[in-house]
């Protein structure tokens, strides 16, 4: 993603706890065999930790499958959703946070360096297990951070925030020096990073509209072919299958906090005709929009720190 664009979420922050640019989920379900998390997305990084079950953790095109005691880090803007595999009660905890949380501490060259990276479509997510050193150390972080934002809710003191920020960036120091670092050594990666920047600015500002390969190939300085291999080995799909995706993550927000007709939502997502844009949608989505819309607005209910447990959307 562009630094423009990264910029630009920086400033959209809907996860909120004492001004602060975070969210603090705790969620105990019990029901079949079935979607926990429904599919949904946000400009937030995510820590989700499972206390108790198993569940499978789809984002984008990756699949983990979380056993008990285990974390994994969903970075921004990913598509991602939670099945349970098991009948049995669980429990899980998320972080949702800005990385703006994390930035805020920094100076310019050292927020491109160690928080920037992680808005680039090539940053998979992190698994982690207990049986490695400092995945262990990071899910111990993720169980004081819980502990704080749970006694600052408690106790009704902002002062709590503070130590949640602390416990969040000793967690993004060891996952930038395990993780995030190694896909950002990578020259290639980071050469066709810069040069993609313009297309992603380009693709995120005019979704709406119709875009042509040739124009994301000159902006790119690239022949039409020679864009298609460079785009895909940055970012492993298609300059139009990402441009979908986009599209469809797009018309999510829209389908949930607007009340407009699912056709009009289409045509302002840059779909031709309501038949594209519901093939489009199943396809990425599994369910119709009208399915998505009707499922989203019955499990939007979110029950944070001291609401309860429930089944939500983190």
């Amino acid at each position: 993603m562009s630094g423009n664009q990264a910029s630009l979420y920086l400033e959209l922050i809907p996860h909120m706890t004492n001004q602060l640019p975070y969210s603090v989920h705790i969620c105990e379900y019990d029901h079949p065999i079935g979607d926990t998390i429904y599919l949904h997305w946000h400009p937030e990084a995510e820590f989700l930790y499972l206390k108790k079950g198993q569940l499978t953790v789809m984002a984008d095109q990756e699949e983990i499958i979380l056993n008990q005691g285990e974390a994994v880090f969903i970075p921004p803007n990913r598509l991602h959703k939670a099945k349970s595999l098991s009948k049995q009660q669980g429990h899980y905890q998320a972080f949702v946070f800005s990385p703006a949380l994390i930035g805020a501490s920094f100076q310019r060259p050292q927020f491109q360096k160690y928080v920037q990276p992680i808005w680039e479509p090539h940053i998979p997510c992190c698994h982690f297990r207990k049986t490695v050193g400092w995945q262990k150390q990071v899910i111990f972080y993720f169980n004081q951070l819980i502990k704080a934002a749970e006694q600052g809710e408690k106790e009704k003191r902002e002062d709590w925030g503070i130590a949640v920020t602390g416990f969040a960036m000793v967690m993004w120091q060891l996952l930038y020096r395990n993780h995030i670092s190694y896909f950002c050594q990578d020259s290639v990666r980071q050469r066709l990073s810069l040069q993609m920047e313009k297309v992603f600015s380009y693709v995120h500002s005019h979704h709406g509209e119709e875009i042509r390969l040739g124009k994301l190939a000159d902006l790119a300085h690239l022949s039409e072919s020679q864009f298609c291999r460079s785009f895909k080995q940055l970012t492993g799909m298609s300059p139009f299958t990402y441009l979908n995706r986009y599209r469809i993550m797009q018309s999510c927000r829209l389908l949930l906090q607007t009340d407009k007709k699912i056709s009009e939502i289409g045509t302002l997502c840059g779909f031709n005709t309501i038949s594209y844009f519901n093939r489009e949608f199943l396809k990425i989505v599994s369910v119709s929009p009208s399915v998505y819309r009707r499922q989203g607005r019955e499990e939007k209910g979110m029950y944070q720190i001291g609401k309860g447990d429930a089944k939500e959307q983190t």
